[in-house]
């Protein structure tokens, strides 16, 4: 799909939503060069006008904040932060279930984000709190997302999702106050996993969810108290232990007992990760040929990972996995889980560390809207213990990327970077390099950073490819995508596209590369090799749309009203196209032409 600009500045990726209320897109600024969500809402809804209003003067880590607001014709346009991560309710869809230590924590950090809107002047009730408008964060924070519905003050409101709005919010009156949150508060962490052990938080979501307001807590702040209380609870069981004498003869007896069967019990462990580990391996090579994501393999890997976590192995098949089936954003976000919980040994893997700093630093090649944050790269490298010479390079060089860009060493950076690239026989890290050299060219310009160092790190990637067919296969897509780039509008250009396109999956896929080779010929004013890769395009994919609609405003362009004219109704016998070019076609063609 061709990336539109729109008001000059905002450059549209994809679209990345669909709700209620209007579509939701990622677009990059142009200017700013940060990507942010923008939501389109048809005028008759008449929502985004107070959407904006409700969200204006929020400020809070965990909403997001609005940045534009533009007004057209028929639409309202919100720009709003870009919250990088996964909604609840995908993962829910999956099977995921989370344990109650993460419901509790979830259930305090939102107390928190609702005391804050609650306290507004006027009071902001935001009637709609359901898992599919929670996004689980890399660093497994929850942020609160789409204010279409949320009111200023307590009104009559008859709008909600079903099963989590509260029953008042659909009564003849259609009333919504705290307590009507609080409600679907109680609904939302219910529904993501059982509460078998906490009976006490049980009890404190049942009350959250009673029919009556009035037997609910009347705020989010006592609401909070409680969780609290859970929380310590669990701490308070503790305390109660035995008599010493009683605690002196368990000790005696079981000391020997540990003494007798500790080598059994490591053997034993060693063994449950070994054949689980074994597990995924070949369960990877049994679905390989089938392209599809298969929870199976990682389950496997999980239960090595449960049976011993003190092991880095386990860890690094299941975000190869998830990479290899790209869902890089979704396997680092279950990396980083594991990182962050008390429960698993991953804070104490070397390996594991540099690995999620080595994610944060290069971003996801395959994904645009997963870009390298620095920051958190170097929250992770700074966290092992005993670093390689890699890992205390990728350190330093964090720690320089991080300053204000004024305060950069450039120069540091640069001989970073040629350490990096002359001692690494990792594929990833020298990916992480070659993103930052493309990311930061600009900068570097002046320290010699050519496409000759681009190429060698390109070589030097495809010579320590791994060994693992699947993982190798993941690995030749992104050298190849990474040829194309490299070499684009040089003479080799075509030939890399097309060895690029080789291994992409569908059409749509396969004919948005070729898209955008048209669009790069225009722009630099080609024309001749523009309209002959749209020729290409509409043979090579005769019942794809996109090739007609962008190669007929090309012909309108160049003054071919009636080639124009040919590919809109090459369209139109497809079955029409409500996408915004086709229609800007239509417009320029005066309306609807039929068959001569």
């Amino acid at each position: 799909m061709k990336e539109q600009i729109l008001f000059t500045k905002y450059q549209v990726v994809r679209q990345i939503g669909q709700g209620a209320s209007g579509e939701v897109y990622l677009v990059r600024d142009i200017r700013l060069k940060k990507y942010w969500a923008m939501k389109k809402i048809p005028k008759a809804r008449g929502m985004s006008f107070a959407e904006a209003e409700v969200m204006k003067n929020l400020n809070h880590l965990d909403l997001p904040r609005i940045v534009d607001f533009v007004e057209t014709a028929d639409y309202f346009y919100l720009i709003i932060d870009y919250i990088e991560g996964v909604n609840l309710q995908t993962l829910l869809s999956q099977g995921r279930k989370f344990d109650e230590h993460y419901i509790l924590s979830w259930g305090i950090q939102l107390c928190d984000i609702f005391v804050y809107l609650h306290h507004q002047n006027p009071p902001i009730i935001y009637c709609d709190l359901k898992p599919a408008n929670l996004m689980l964060t890399a660093d497994y924070r929850l942020k609160l997302i789409d204010f279409g519905i949320a009111l200023l003050g307590s009104k009559n409101q008859k709008y909600g999702t079903k099963g989590f709005a509260a029953p008042e919010q659909y009564g003849t009156r259609g009333y919504a106050d705290e307590r009507s949150d609080i409600y679907s508060l109680g609904k939302t962490l219910e529904s993501l996993g059982e509460i078998k052990k906490n009976q006490r938080l049980k009890k404190v979501l049942h009350r959250c969810t009673m029919d009556n307001p009035k037997d609910r807590y009347e705020s989010m702040k006592k609401l909070q108290k409680e969780f609290f209380l859970c929380e310590k609870s669990i701490i308070g069981k503790l305390r109660y232990l035995p008599k010493t004498y009683i605690w002196c003869g368990i000790l005696c007896f079981t000391g020997l007992m540990i003494a007798m069967s500790i080598h059994w019990k490591k053997e034993s462990i060693n063994k449950s990760y070994d054949t689980y580990l074994k597990q995924g391996i070949r369960l990877e090579a049994e679905f390989r040929n089938e392209h599809k994501f298969q929870s199976k393999v990682v389950r496997a890997y999980e239960k090595a990972i449960e049976s011993n976590s003190s092991k880095a192995l386990a860890y690094l098949h299941l975000m190869d996995y998830y990479q290899n089936m790209n869902r890089t954003k979704e396997g680092l976000s279950a990396l980083v889980q594991y990182v962050e919980s008390d429960q698993y040994g991953a804070a104490q893997c070397d390996e594991v560390l540099y690995r999620v700093g080595q994610l944060y630093l290069q971003g996801d090649v395959q994904e645009d809207s997963f870009q390298s944050d620095y920051i958190l790269a170097k929250k992770y490298f700074s966290m092992q213990k005993n670093p390689n010479k890699e890992g205390k390079l990728c350190c330093e060089l964090v720690e320089e990327l991080t300053k204000e860009t004024n305060q950069i060493d450039w120069a540091s950076v640069s001989k970073i970077l040629n350490q990096l690239e002359k001692i690494s026989k990792d594929f990833h890290t020298l990916l992480a390099v070659l993103k930052v050299y493309e990311i930061q060219e600009d900068n570097l310009k002046s320290y010699q950073i050519s496409d000759g160092i681009k190429e060698k790190l390109i070589q030097h990637m495809e010579q320590y490819q791994s060994l693992n067919i699947h993982e190798r296969i993941y690995q030749e897509i992104i050298i190849k995508k990474q040829k194309m780039q490299i070499y684009q509008g040089r003479p080799k250009w075509e030939d890399y596209i097309k060895e690029y396109v080789k291994v992409l999956d569908t059409n749509t896929k396969k004919q948005e590369v070729w898209l955008k080779a048209a669009q790069y010929y225009e722009e630099k004013e080609k024309l001749k090799d523009a309209k002959r890769i749209y020729h290409m395009l509409i043979e090579a994919y005769p019942k794809e749309k996109d090739g007609y609609i962008y190669y007929g405003l090309f012909l309108y362009q160049e003054g071919d009203i009636k080639g124009a004219r040919t590919m809109y109704q090459k369209v139109k016998k497809l079955g029409g196209n409500q996408q915004y070019d086709y229609k800007i076609l239509e417009q320029k063609l005066g309306g609807i032409y039929e068959p001569s």
